[in-house]
């Protein structure tokens, strides 16, 4: 399987719903509104055995939705969790913009969270106050989160080999491996990784041949190789090439082109007998240093952190707008009609309560500016 880019979209919270009681000997009763379920979550559950990726999974998942409330003050059914199972061969991704990613790892033998589902609005039981004891209104679903994964194999290749185009990377390969893998006089002939499997003594090693196009720091093949062969025409170019190794792998370094007098650099064409004898025993050097053994150093006595509270919202000005941010604003925002008078009020009261119209004047909003806040333009009542 070659890499799998998919779209994860966690479930959509229930709406909650506006109802009074109403029966034969309570023909006036007051609001029985119930709240909406929460909307499912996405997980990725790490197996420990190879297998392959389940390929049912298509790109796009979604979670369940939770459903809406009902009369009576019951509550909504929240949606069910989806479960992504993911091989121990396989690493799983997040992307978080167009050059970022960062790959999610097991931790405490527990699933881990991709997309949370969004939390089930209330109904409007939960807005009665002792000056509104009958409103009119609810809270709609929470839309669920989005996100994008990439899950990708794992390599199990012990060496790489990366380089130059052309620079006969592919047969060097063939040669210490007996594979075949095809080589052409003209630069691009390698358009994936190609792999062998090198014997010698007690030095056994499975090699990866990867493309220039798939050369960089997140290449999989790349970060878990141990031993990492740089081919280039020209000394100069080496830096290219070993800058990508991390510090803890081991290089051998081969120039074709050139005959200068580094030390730690092999010289000569890769279809010649010498330059082939002295890459093995820089292979065979290598495979026999042992890796270093950590150092225990004796715990220190934890040091007590002060805990900052971190503020609830943030407020800045854009141009003639303004900016809030912030978990609760975005959430009541979002999912309040604030096209209904009563929940229009609701909010106000509720961004007064959390200190949100003492940022804003601060910034210098007066009534009437407009504020952006969850998606939404809102022009402020204080």
């Amino acid at each position: 399987m070659k890499k799998r880019t998919i779209r994860l979209e966690g479930g959509n919270g229930g709406d909650g719903i506006v109802s009074f009681k109403r029966s034969y000997k309570v023909p006036r009763g007051g609001p029985d509104g119930g709240n909406g379920g929460n909307g499912g979550n996405i997980y990725a559950n790490f197996l420990n055995k190879t297998a392959n990726f389940d390929k049912s999974i298509g790109s796009l998942v979604r979670a369940q939705n939770g459903q809406k409330g009902e009369t009576n003050n019951k509550n909504g059914k929240s949606g069910n969790h989806t479960i992504i199972n993911v091989p121990k061969n396989y690493s799983l991704w997040l992307i978080l913009s167009d050059k970022e990613k960062k790959e999610v790892k097991q931790k405490n033998n527990k699933p881990q969270l991709l997309a949370k589902g969004g939390k089930g609005g209330w109904g409007n039981t939960k807005f009665v106050l002792p000056n509104r004891k009958t409103p009119r209104f609810s809270q709609n679903g929470q839309k669920g989160e989005k996100t994008t994964i990439e899950v990708l194999p794992k390599s199990n290749a012990d060496a790489v080999i990366i380089g130059e185009p052309n620079t006969g990377k592919t047969t060097l390969l063939n040669t210490l491996s007996g594979s075949k893998a095809k080589i052409g006089p003209y630069p691009g002939t390698t358009q994936t990784t190609n792999y062998g499997t090198y014997e010698d003594g007690k030095t056994l090693l499975v090699i990866a041949d990867i493309p220039e196009a798939q050369i960089n720091q997140n290449d999989d093949h790349l970060k878990q190789a141990e031993i990492v062969l740089c081919v280039v025409r020209s000394e100069k170019n080496l830096s290219h090439y070993t800058n990508v190794c991390a510090p803890n792998q081991k290089t051998i370094t081969v120039v074709t082109e050139e005959q200068n007098k580094t030390p730690s650099v092999i010289y000569g064409p890769l279809d010649q007998e010498a330059t082939i004898v002295s890459i093995k025993e820089k292979i065979k050097t290598l495979s026999l240093v042992a890796s270093p053994k950590k150092i225990q150093t004796p715990k220190k006595t934890p040091i007590k952190k002060t805990i900052i509270k971190k503020d609830k919202f943030n407020v800045y000005k854009l141009g003639v707008k303004f900016v809030l941010v912030g978990s609760t604003p975005n959430l009541l925002a979002e999912t309040l009609d604030l096209s209904n008078s009563e929940a229009r009020y609701e909010f106000f009261r509720r961004m007064s309560l959390l200190g949100v119209n003492r940022g804003l004047i601060k910034t210098g909003a007066r009534p009437g500016d407009i504020v952006l806040v969850g998606g939404k333009e809102v022009s402020w009542e204080f």
